[in-house]
């Protein structure tokens, strides 16, 4: 019997597979079977109560919010830009040179403020105040103050809807994630290891109890009830090889290639 190793826990999506072609097959109907039968469908329902958690609809709206607070901060930064550069074509030559100097000075790469990461545009509201709140700044606001009165208001707001964005992104970061960037877990990945510690245990009662022969009928029944699995755990080594690593422990859902759990 091929061992069960003690890492690697496969996808809560595949053991539900799994548990369920066992579920359906007649093969499981063994009398030897029949004990673990309970476990199972108890670890299968507890794989679905954990991956309805209310965590990912946590992290979803988490990011929901980051996502808002984003917006306000590139719709603020549009709409700054779009009213200066509207001005460097006013026939005043004051006005122009004002105009010119903020967008220099705040906003030296235009639009391209608004599509940098969430990160860099969190991080640039202590220096975009400095300049803001500079005295020649704030002359050359003063200058566009009879045209643009709420200006420096929304400069303002920049700043705040820049602090806005890096609490939203605190939130996010209070969350665990996989390597993947998705929220884990901890009950699922705890449904996921007792369902694997139980489905090994099952296997190994096919294997060595109810089907250990090499007659046609008992291959058949092992292929029917652990050829997935079989395949999954063979396939671990091979793909941990191809990537240089060894023994890795996860910490969260996982994305497994499986096939399908029929022969």
């Amino acid at each position: 019997m091929a061992s069960t190793p003690a890492y690697n826990v496969p996808s809560a999506d595949f053991l539900k597979r799994i548990l369920r072609h066992a579920f359906a097959s007649e093969s499981s109907k063994h009398p030897v079977l029949a004990p673990t039968m309970p476990a199972l469908h108890a670890a299968d329902e507890a794989l679905d109560a954990a991956t309805t958690t209310t965590i990912s609809t946590e992290f979803a709206t988490a990011k929901l919010v980051a996502n808002a607070k984003d917006e306000v901060f590139d719709d603020l930064n549009r709409m700054a830009i779009g009213l200066l550069e509207a001005l460097r074509f006013h026939r005043d030559e004051g006005i122009r040179a004002a105009a010119l100097y903020l967008l220099t000075l705040l906003f030296p790469d235009r639009l391209a403020v608004v599509n940098l990461s969430w990160t860099l545009e969190a991080a640039s509201a202590s220096s975009f105040e400095l300049k803001r709140a500079n005295a020649t700044t704030q002359q050359h606001v003063a200058t566009l103050a009879p045209i643009l009165p709420t200006l420096d208001q929304c400069l303002k707001d920049i700043v705040a809807a820049a602090e806005d964005l890096g609490r939203a992104i605190d939130v996010l970061d209070g969350f665990e994630t996989d390597k993947a960037g998705r929220p884990v877990n901890p009950k699922l990945f705890e449904a996921r290891n007792e369902a694997h510690r139980l489905f090994a245990a099952f296997a190994n009662s096919v294997e060595t109890f109810a089907f250990p022969s090499e007659s046609p009928e008992d291959r058949r029944a092992r292929a029917d009830l652990l050829g997935a699995y079989r395949r999954f755990l063979a396939d671990v080594p091979r793909s941990q090889a191809a990537a240089g690593e060894t023994a890795p422990v996860e910490t969260g859902e996982t994305t497994t290639t499986d096939t399908a759990a029929t022969t």
